[in-house]
């Protein structure tokens, strides 16, 4: 299991540092989900490679092919970014059953600008609560943990 992580924010806001950017970044984002909406459709219906890193990540959090497939089709897209070469990443809000529980699950997607479609890691948005709010869909904080 994950090990609790105690941060002084409440999720329902990031810190004062970050309130401003999670502010500019939702209203950023609000823009962008139908075009997030036909990018996820386009991603879902090519063919996708799985990088080394998401291999791995899925191994060690116990993820099949079948679930992480499975994961995907039911995901809803919650970030989108431009780069600056014509790539496109998303970040992918998912869950999965493990036993009688959902865990959330993040999907970090790329769609290259020559339509090349990538999964490139998983994660579990719980090992960082501090950065996400209450649902794990809209991120809050910025700020690299305090271990002191």
């Amino acid at each position: 299991m994950y090990a609790t992580v105690t941060h002084p924010i409440p999720r329902t806001e990031g810190c004062e540092v970050c309130k401003a950017r999670a502010e500019r970044e939702s209203k950023m984002q609000e823009k962008r989900m139908n075009e997030a909406d036909n990018w996820y459709q386009y991603f879902l219906r090519s063919s996708i490679e799985i990088k080394h890193h998401a291999n791995l990540r899925c191994k060690q959090r116990a993820i099949s092919m079948i679930k992480l497939k499975g994961s995907l089709e039911d995901g809803l897209p919650i970030s989108l970014h431009r780069k600056p070469n014509g790539d496109i990443h998303m970040v992918i809000f998912t869950s999965y059953k493990e036993g009688t529980v959902y865990r959330p699950l993040h999907i970090c997607v790329a769609i290259t600008a020559g339509r090349k479609c990538i999964v490139k890691t998983i994660y579990d948005p719980r090992s960082q609560p501090y950065k996400w709010n209450a649902s794990y869909t809209k991120r809050i904080c910025w700020c690299k943990e305090d271990n002191s």
